[in-house]
């Protein structure tokens, strides 16, 4: 994971960038390009997952699965494999800034919680109606 992260830094420095220049350059280049690769994963999961969760309520007798829908339970539990993912790319991007890593691993653990908190909301009103 190290060479890959450290791909664009190594194309810097050997192209004459200072190393604290191509340290930063690689950091913003890797957030930018794992966030955008984030949002279009979380765009297209929360389709298909919404999708799914509309066919199965428009077929279903029980009207539970249909609170759910209007509940937005299947968008909040979309955002889960982004927020996973991120978490788990975190050390890759952040690998020359230790205090930044923590940091920022600290702040999706906070979203990581909210998250939790709206999806257990969503079920709660759900079951409420």
């Amino acid at each position: 994971m190290e060479k890959i992260s450290h791909w664009i830094y190594d194309l810097l420095v050997n192209a004459g960038v200072s190393e604290e220049w191509a340290e930063n350059i690689n950091m913003h280049v890797l957030l930018i390009g794992v966030l955008l690769l984030l949002l279009l994963l979380d765009l297209i999961l929360r389709r298909i997952i919404i999708g799914i969760s509309v066919r199965l309520s428009s077929t279903s007798k029980t009207h539970f699965d249909d609170l759910l829908v209007k509940n937005k339970a299947p968008r909040n539990m979309a955002h889960v494999i982004p927020l996973i993912l991120a978490y788990q790319a975190i050390p890759a991007i952040f690998l020359d800034f230790p205090a930044t890593e923590v940091f920022i691993a600290k702040g999706i653990e906070v979203l990581a919680i909210v998250l939790f908190l709206f999806i257990i909301k969503s079920l709660l009103h759900t079951l409420k109606d």
